[in-house]
């Protein structure tokens, strides 16, 4: 849906809108984010990971507050650390994709 909306039941409501983005972040897999283990957070110059090696873990990446990928590297092995010590402070969201879904939680980086 698009237009202008500047009333609901016959009353202004000025700055009403309605957002048709089809590309709003998803909520991730309970049960692959229960078995995504990040520490230490906050982070301060590495942000280790110990993954699920059983639901085959694909890429990490790291998400801005924007939602822009600032950092995407490739699972070889189920534990690994990513580099943290270029990002700015502040919050992020790590997404690991698995075969079956992905796990998304929020990390900070300090």
């Amino acid at each position: 849906m698009a237009g202008n909306f500047t009333q609901v039941n016959g009353q202004t409501r000025p700055g009403l809108a309605r957002l048709t983005a089809p590309n709003v972040l998803a909520v991730g897999n309970k049960q692959l984010e229960a078995r995504t283990e990040a520490w230490p957070v906050p982070a301060h110059s590495v942000l280790n990971l110990r993954l699920d090696a059983d639901g085959q873990p694909r890429t990490v990446t790291l998400l801005d507050a924007l939602g822009r990928a600032v950092l995407t590297q490739v699972v070889t092995q189920p534990s690994l650390a990513l580099p943290t010590q270029h990002l700015r402070a502040g919050v992020y969201l790590l997404r690991v994709d698995y075969a079956d879904g992905a796990a998304v939680r929020q990390v900070i980086v300090e």
